[in-house]
């Protein structure tokens, strides 16, 4: 398989600060990390256009010998809970009082001996607890061993920790607080400074509020890297990914001459449609799948590819926000044009049958015939409507979102 048609198959984060003093010091960069089906593990990185997209590449999981998953867990579960209540306790206090600290500094208000603490030490002791958890933690890893002794070691997530999370959240809302008591202040001593810095953090603080209700409720899961924070999976997922990439054969399942058969003729097909599908570079995934799974996924991202093509072509257009996948996609084009019914259930079986393939696996050689006898079809169909019109030429490595 050529490298133009190669696509993503998992992503993960490498190195996320794990506590506030690590994020804001910046000891670890973090790294956004895909793996694509040739099995390179890439750098997601905006120079990416304008680099050599090789420069990116870290390695190539088809070259390492050993590959071992490790979960996330407590060294020392005690003594890590005992540090996270220590931390939300003083947190608490922290998040009442901060707002005091105004008046301590500016106008000279006296401070109990608690409240002095609270304001001044115990942000600092938050920060640090924070800190000192990791040494009874182990975050998840993924180690990647070769031949000639050369380990990487990718890391990923820390268990989960509800009283840490409180402790920040608290903290955070407690230095939010206290700025706002500062914007009152300075507003009353300078009106001009205050309303322009009050209507520059009440803008800062809309757009925020927006973006978490955007997150939370309207954007879509994907696996699409034009959106990397959707496309991270997480390291178990990259885990299986690597180990399909690496070890095709199991995953594969038994291969049967007469699937063998089958898949051949549909290969020679789809073939006969080369030269008008010439800028579809996943074909040759196709045709030459040696891994049901990622064949599967190969035909899912070409689906789409012909089926954002008509739309194009048929004049329906989408908002500039949206991206649209195989799913609104086939509703958008079946509302304004009409798909016949037939073609229709190959689509969403496509459809269903990546998602399958993305998460899980876990397609073996019977089912990637019939996805494939399907694909055939839904070219057939693709080729009478937009026979005429000759498909652009996709982004590398661009992979469609999955929908539930």
């Amino acid at each position: 398989m050529s490298d133009g048609g190669k696509f993503p198959v998992s992503g993960m984060k490498h190195n996320y600060p794990q506590s506030l003093l690590r994020y804001f010091s910046k000891t670890s960069t973090p790294s956004d990390l895909i793996l694509f089906s040739n099995g390179d593990l890439q750098i997601q990185s905006d120079v990416s256009e304008i680099v050599n997209k090789e420069q990116l590449v870290i390695t190539n999981v088809r070259e390492t010998d050993f590959i071992k998953f490790l979960r996330p867990k407590f060294k020392n579960k005690p003594l890590h809970n005992l540090l996270a209540i220590f931390s939300f306790l003083l947190s608490m206090p922290f998040l009442v009082n901060s707002p005091l600290v105004i008046g301590f500094l500016f106008e000279d208000e006296p401070l109990s001996l608690f409240e002095q603490f609270s304001i001044f030490v115990a942000p600092f002791a938050i920060i640090l607890l924070d800190h000192l958890r990791l040494k009874y933690i182990q975050v998840s890893q993924l180690i990647l061993t070769f031949n000639d002794s050369k380990t990487l070691i990718f890391n990923g997530d820390a268990p989960e920790s509800s009283l840490f999370m409180m402790s920040k959240i608290f903290f955070t809302i407690g230095i939010i607080y206290s700025s706002l008591y500062f914007m009152i202040w300075i507003t009353d001593q300078a009106p001009l400074i205050g309303d322009f810095f009050g209507w520059v953090i009440f803008g800062l603080l809309i757009l925020l509020f927006l973006n978490g209700v955007y997150s939370l409720f309207l954007k879509a899961e994907s696996l699409n890297p034009e959106d990397i924070d959707d496309f991270i999976l997480g390291y178990q997922h990259m885990y299986f990914a690597m180990m399909m990439v690496k070890n095709t054969e199991a995953f594969t399942g038994t291969k049967s001459e007469e699937i063998t058969l089958a898949i051949n003729g549909f290969g020679k097909e789809l073939l006969q449609y080369k030269d008008n599908l010439k800028n579809l570079n996943t074909l040759d995934e196709i045709i030459s799948a040696s891994n049901p799974s990622m064949g599967v996924l190969a035909i899912g991202i070409s689906t789409e590819i012909l089926m954002r093509h008509a739309c194009e072509t048929a004049g329906i257009t989408f908002k500039p926000s949206a991206r649209p996948t195989l799913d609104p996609l086939i509703k958008q084009y079946n509302r304004e044009k009409g798909i016949d019914s037939k073609t229709k259930s190959y689509l969403e079986v496509i459809k269903e049958m990546r998602n399958r393939a993305a998460h899980d696996f876990n397609i073996d050689w019977d089912e990637f015939k019939m996805v494939t006898q399907q694909f055939c079809e839904v070219v057939k169909w693709y080729t009478e409507q937009i026979e005429s019109h000759e498909i652009p030429s996709p982004v590398t490595g661009e992979i469609s979102e999955t929908e539930e």
